[in-house]
């Protein structure tokens, strides 16, 4: 195939005026509510994760500090104060995890994570520390009260790999969550597990971050929403839960090798704006309005299958691409405007609607690997 590779400089015709399949492992059918008398009589069936969070008081637990990573990430996101959600660390886990003191332990089982999960409802506050065998029920009213209405909810996992992926965690149908936050620290080498947000129908969660060695699945049911996402994991992946729809306001990715894998899901996904200043975001298919790419490489109709990564979906649609860092590779989908003042566009596919060569600029590269890459 001719390819045709055309440098573009901000001086260059300038328009001053307009300057995975990725999927989770399968989740443990064992849940966290068994009885509390369960560790009491060593019993090996179910661990009781719930028994001590609405015991656990005001004053309980103090927060610990941000380790550097951390801090920098909230004071680059903006997005993280303490007077919305305490510190949880993962790194003050280490020494739990090492000596295997974490609570939830029986005859050295589950010794392989140490959680801590802090949690406020509009009637209840608590905070649970312990090892962790099945899935986390964040819709139990005995245990958390007014489950409607989550102010924070905040999970720090030390794990060694191994034994610990597809914990799937849910809230109740029609709740609200502040804000919502996974931070997971692996020691020793492995993959990182499968983290699932799960069988919540119609969630609004306002802020959403997920950090560190993890993998995470968002899959929602019902008109669910997310204001805003700040994806600092391994792997993000995106889908709903059969015919549902997610909305995603701002959604920011900043770390170098974090990866969103926006899936094809079988409702509907929009994404209103992405900014990307690192990683790879591979978009198979469905709605981003606005992507703001400083850094990093974007991919359109491309992403994870088959245990390898290749072309997959019909690439969705992006309104606009402003494309001023980074790389962006189209394979499929529609872009309607490409602004485009740095960094280099590949178009292997798909259709663009309209180009914009933005002053101000550094100066993109464009690479044409098709025979025509305009709509128009």
């Amino acid at each position: 195939m001719r390819q045709q590779v055309v440098a573009i400089h901000k001086s260059a015709q300038a328009d001053s005026s307009n300057a995975s399949n990725d999927y989770s492992a399968s989740a443990d059918s064992m849940d966290c509510h068994a009885t509390a008398s369960a560790v009491s009589r060593n019993d090996k069936k179910a661990l009781d994760c719930h028994a001590t969070a609405a015991a656990v008081s005001r004053n309980d637990r103090k927060p610990t500090r941000l380790s550097l990573s951390l801090a920098c990430f909230f004071a680059l996101s903006g997005v993280m104060s303490a007077s919305t959600i305490p510190a949880n660390d993962p790194s003050n886990l280490l020494s739990q995890l090492e000596s295997r003191t974490c609570r939830g332990y029986v005859d050295g089982r589950h010794h392989n994570n140490c959680y801590n999960i802090m949690w406020q409802t509009t009637n209840k506050q608590g905070a649970t520390n312990s090892s962790m065998s099945g899935n986390w029920n964040f819709g139990d009213r005995g245990s958390y009260g007014d489950v409607s209405h989550y102010t924070y909810a905040s999970v720090a996992v030390a794990y060694r790999p191994g034994g610990f992926s597809g914990k799937r965690f849910w809230f109740a149908d029609n709740a609200r969550v502040d804000h919502l936050a996974f931070n997971l620290k692996k020691v020793g080498e492995g993959d990182s597990p499968w983290l699932n947000l799960v069988n919540s129908n119609n969630l609004n969660v306002t802020t959403l971050d997920v950090i560190g060695d993890v993998m995470f699945e968002v899959k929602l049911g019902g008109n669910s929403s997310i204001d805003t996402i700040n994806n600092a994991a391994d792997r993000l992946s995106l889908t709903t839960n059969g015919d549902s729809s997610l909305t995603i306001q701002t959604l920011n990715q900043n770390r170098a090798d974090s990866q969103l894998v926006i899936q094809e899901a079988p409702g509907s996904i929009v994404i209103n704006t992405l900014h990307q200043s690192g990683g790879s975001v591979y978009q198979k298919t469905e709605e981003v309005g606005v992507a703001n790419i400083t850094g990093g490489h974007y991919y359109q109709g491309y992403g994870p299958v088959s245990g390898g990564f290749g072309p997959s979906g019909d690439g969705g649609q992006i309104g606009t691409l402003n494309l001023q860092g980074g790389a962006f590779t189209q394979y499929a989908g529609q872009i309607t405007t490409a602004n485009l003042s740095g960094g280099t566009f590949t178009h292997n596919g798909g259709t663009l609607s309209n180009v914009v060569l933005k002053a101000g600029g550094s100066g993109s590269t464009f690479v044409n690997g098709t025979d025509s890459a305009f709509a128009n």
